[in-house]
């Protein structure tokens, strides 16, 4: 499997923490295009 590089997400990851942090009453989605990184970035997130 080819390794590419995760970058450039720190504003995202960044608003992520601030809405878990904050105890989110609504249900939050992530979403964008296929193979976008979506799953990466919720992984770097979530231990």
């Amino acid at each position: 499997m080819r390794s590419i590089e995760f970058h450039n997400r720190e504003k995202e990851m960044k608003e992520i923490r601030g809405i878990l942090d904050a105890k989110p009453t609504l249900i939050t989605f992530i979403y964008g295009p296929i193979n976008s990184g979506k799953t990466e970035l919720i992984n770097r997130i979530v231990p």
